[in-house]
């Protein structure tokens, strides 16, 4: 079942992109997306995440092909996607084809939760580039802010955002006491 699903998915994905292939080389590029729901059937929003999608799968080589031959379930793929997009291209397609070696060789595929294939996708971008990773956490640290939310029922929620480990530790022993 998984197995045509994927294949289903990467041939929906390959018909947005000859889809958008058509209406950008008929100069109605501006119209790509909403173009794409009316022949989908789709809400606006379906459509741009669809192509979004197909755009991000397709500059890694044979991407499609492994959601298609089902080496990468449609959450996989999603996954891959997520987590790579931080990447510049050269490094996104450097740490796809650590991932494409290690499911082509992984005898029964590598089947993982998305989750866990995420963990393992974030630690392979930080290894590409820590540098770069370093960056990342920064720019995310400043960020950093708390918010306060009331709730109907006369409550509060604390929402604590953009925080370091040591910081979560103190914020939530503070409060426990």
């Amino acid at each position: 079942r998984e197995l045509s699903r994927g294949a289903e998915h990467a041939a929906l994905l390959r018909e947005v992109l000859e889809l958008q292939a058509v209406l950008v080389a008929s100069g109605m590029a501006v119209s790509v997306v909403p173009q794409l729901a009316l022949a989908l059937s789709a809400s606006e929003a379906r459509a741009a995440q669809l192509l979004a999608e197909a755009e991000a799968l397709v500059v890694l080589p044979g991407a499609l092909e492994a959601v298609e031959a089902g080496l990468l379930t449609v959450e996989q793929s999603r996954t891959v996607i997520d987590q790579l997009r931080v990447l510049p291209l050269p490094d996104r397609v450097a740490v796809w084809r650590r991932l494409q070696t290690r499911l082509i060789g992984a005898a029964d595929g590598l089947v993982q939760p998305p989750a866990r294939l995420a963990d393992l996708l974030r630690r392979w971008v930080i290894a590409q580039d820590r540098a770069a990773a370093e960056q990342r956490r920064r720019q995310a640290q400043q960020d950093r802010r708390l918010e306060f939310r009331a709730r109907a029922d006369g409550l509060h929620d604390l929402l604590a955002l953009a925080m370091t480990g040591p910081d979560r530790q103190a914020i939530g022993a503070r409060i426990a006491a």
